[in-house]
């Protein structure tokens, strides 16, 4: 999946299970990673609909919800 992010980074936060990230993002994630040199920290990347519809801000046909997207602190 992610030479430096694990499954516990990806998967969706209101304990569903989702965790479908596409390999292009994780690659890109990595890259950035290399490029900082250090530590990313990964604040939301997969996100289930159900959970995507309650957060307060989200929107509709979140990239999240393809596992296109991450946020990143």
């Amino acid at each position: 999946m992610s030479k430096y992010f694990s499954d516990a980074e990806t998967v969706c936060e209101c304990g569903c299970g989702f965790n479908d990230p596409s390999p292009l993002l994780m690659d890109m994630l990595d890259a950035l990673r290399e490029k900082v040199g250090g530590p990313l920290h990964l604040t939301c990347v997969c996100r289930c609909q159900e959970h995507n519809d309650s957060i307060k801000g989200s929107v509709p046909n979140s990239q999240h919800v393809q596992g296109k997207a991450a946020d990143v602190a």
